[in-house]
């Protein structure tokens, strides 16, 4: 009979690197896009004006501009109550969106539409204009209670949370 020793002499580490590797990225890409901000379960934001504090206070490459509401319902159709987008003029990725949703689980759903679009976005920038593709690896876009956020700006993580947290009564 062999010995425990001798059984694992057989299994090869190398053999298990690429799912450590998957598990580990797995875990960071969740861990970047939380979704968990209990810390404003029960906030109230007034989306347009945290949404214009996004734009005044923020870097951005391209020139934003509000999206109009009927175009947001045709082409972004995230869902929830109200919908506020800046959008430019497409040549880099930036863009401001501010969802007001009637309930956590509504947001949790807009969140998941936004991490797609996202997805889809980094897709589209990987071929096109790649030098503004790194600007979506470092979107900021999470759910606030019952709202969602999202801002693909060059400017950081911590400037975005500041804002989030000065609008929230």
């Amino acid at each position: 009979m062999k010995t425990h020793e001798e059984k694992l002499k057989h299994i090869k580490p190398l053999k298990f690197l690429p799912l450590i590797i998957v598990l580990v990225i797995t875990f960071l890409t969740a861990a970047s896009c939380s979704s968990d901000n209990d810390d404003y379960e029960g906030a109230v934001f007034d989306i347009d004006k945290t949404a214009l504090t996004f734009l005044t206070d923020l870097k951005f490459g391209d020139e934003l501009v509000l999206i109009e509401d009927e175009t947001v319902q045709l082409k972004y159709n995230f869902g929830g109550d109200k919908t506020v987008v800046y959008a430019g003029s497409g040549a880099t990725p930036e863009i401001i969106i501010a969802v007001k949703c009637s309930t956590r689980d509504a947001a949790l759903d807009v969140f998941a539409k936004i991490d797609g679009f996202i997805g889809e976005q980094k897709n589209i920038f990987d071929d096109y204009n790649t030098s503004e593709r790194p600007k979506l690896d470092e979107a900021v876009y999470d759910v606030y209670g019952s709202y969602v956020f999202c801002v693909v700006s060059a400017d950081t993580a911590q400037s975005v949370e500041a804002i989030i947290k000065s609008n929230a009564n």
